[in-house]
């Protein structure tokens, strides 16, 4: 719950830094150009490395525009360094696009009234984007071709050396700039960080433990990404939690009359807010309104509030303001199975069928399929920290702990079924996999800096090996179904 409160957060700004404690009174409406104004639809959100490779008009804009955020004062509260907002960004491109003349400036005006933040879609293919390794781009200015320093490959601190000492991180107190997986001499390992997301296997059964994963890769144990007192500061982090944002609106979309925040919980203090009981009606300070109130979980629901979307929650034939939501989901649920099934899937225009009956005569054959569930209360380790699962051996998957919050239980699922298969076993027979597993299957908890901790250590710590009954999505516009868990606890020191 609290990464899902914190990623609603994000959809609004990236960075806040004593905005309150000023109380200066800044909206966050998002960017509210390049609109229709007789449907409502906003412009898409679009993929950075798809953005990068289809250039033109709307990536130079976004190149310069973020070049010259962060140039901005960091004494500004609406510097890069305070605050890297979405609205923000979006005006500093309409200005540039002012800039342009002739015939290109029509284009570089509607553009600019069209820009949306980019995200990454590390669950598609996690690998670190190209474009963010670069150390200059190549653009079309207002004054023609040239070439820049690569806003998106780092943040140049303005105040180096520090005259203020904000927190002791290391080599990251000691670099005038943002870094990913540093050396000894503080120079970006970008192999390190390619390597940490092949070996990071992202399929598991929550926003939080691949979002913790992408952290830890793309930081290492001494990069800025790894710290979360500093990992704001890297261009990636907006990249990131944009498609965190993403991630959640899809959710949304395919399970429209759920709530991902529909509990009220006690949370401990955290960020200067005062323990109590949350929910999403808890005010989210500093955000406000339009009206002059803050900003709720439930008021910032809706991505379209915010003058964005995404291009999964796009129906091509979407003419009206008004989409139905069965006819929403079922077009998500396509664009999920394109995207992250492996498989190939039909545009069909033909809606899924709805009769139970003809469910039932076109359902294909059910098989096993098999993970393992961690859980662990966050107080009894040193964090950051990860749980390493292997089999055979070999790395199937990761938990990654971040340091904020430092208490409450994590939970995360790594599937095996590749690993079984991979050994040979026949997923459907129950003995034979129990067996293997109590053989292969074998856990390491790591401190950040790779200090082994004793799995013992933590009396909470619940390994869980479990099955269900999976039966393959019908049609393109379904996803597959799973049956009841068997659980199969796994014993500390007897795996």
């Amino acid at each position: 719950m609290r990464l899902l409160a914190s990623s609603l957060l994000i959809t609004l700004t990236c960075r806040a830094v004593d905005v309150a404690a000023r109380q200066t009174e800044i909206r966050v409406t998002g960017p509210l150009t390049g609109i229709n104004m007789q449907t409502g639809a906003a412009p898409a959100r679009m993929e950075i490395s798809n953005m990068y490779a289809q250039g033109g008009p709307i990536w130079d804009l976004y190149v310069q525009a973020l070049a010259e955020l962060q140039a901005v004062d960091e004494s500004n509260e609406l510097s890069y360094f305070q605050i890297m907002g979405a609205q923000t960004l979006v005006s500093h491109a309409l200005n540039i696009s002012l800039r342009y003349l002739g015939d290109d400036a029509p284009v570089y005006r509607t553009s600019a009234e069209k820009l949306r933040v980019a995200y990454w879609d590390w669950a598609s293919n996690a690998t670190l984007p190209e474009v963010v390794t670069l150390d200059t781009l190549d653009v079309n200015s207002p004054t023609g071709p040239m070439t820049i320093r690569n806003p998106f490959h780092s943040y140049h601190f303005q105040n180096f050396p520090f005259t203020i000492r904000y927190m002791d991180a290391g080599i990251l107190s000691t670099t005038d700039h943002t870094i990913r997986c540093p050396d000894a001499g503080g120079v970006d390992d970008v192999a390190a960080v390619f390597q940490n997301m092949e070996t990071a296997h992202y399929q598991t059964s929550s926003f939080e433990s691949p979002h913790n994963n992408v952290h830890n890769s793309v930081g290492c144990s001494n990069g800025t990404m790894y710290d979360l007192n500093w990992s704001a500061f890297d261009p990636v982090f907006m990249l990131h939690h944009a498609n965190l944002d993403r991630l959640i609106a899809v959710w949304q979309a395919i399970y429209p009359d759920s709530k991902v925040f529909n509990i009220t919980d006690f949370e401990d203090a955290l960020y200067g807010t005062a323990a109590g009981n949350v929910s999403a009606d808890t005010p989210l300070k500093p955000f406000y309104n339009q009206d002059g109130s803050f900003h709720t979980s439930n008021s910032v629901r809706n991505i379209s509030t915010f003058g964005y979307t995404y291009p999964e929650l796009q129906l091509s034939n979407a003419e009206n303001a008004y989409v139905d939501p069965d006819d929403l989901a079922d077009f998500v649920r396509l664009k999920v199975n394109s995207l992250y099934s492996g498989e190939p899937v039909s545009y069909s225009t033909a809606r899924r069928p709805r009769s139970k009956r003809s469910l039932q005569s076109r359902r294909p054959p059910s098989r096993k399929t098999w993970s393992v569930a961690i859980s662990v209360e966050k107080a009894e380790l040193p964090l950051p920290a990860t749980v390493g699962c292997y089999v055979d051996n070999s790395l199937v998957g990761k938990m990654a702990l971040l340091a904020v919050p430092a208490t409450g239980i994590t939970h995360s699922t790594i599937p095996l079924d590749a690993a079984l298969l991979a050994a040979s076993l026949d997923l459907a027979c129950e003995d034979d996999v129990t067996q293997y597993l109590d053989q292969k299957l074998r856990f390491e908890v790591q401190q950040g800096d790779g200090t082994p901790i004793q799995i013992n250590s933590m009396p909470s710590l619940e390994l869980v090996v479990q099955d269900q009954d999976f039966t393959p999505r019908q049609s393109d516009r379904e996803f597959p179904t799973y049956g009841p868990t068997n659980r199969h606890p796994w014993k500390v020191g007897g795996g």
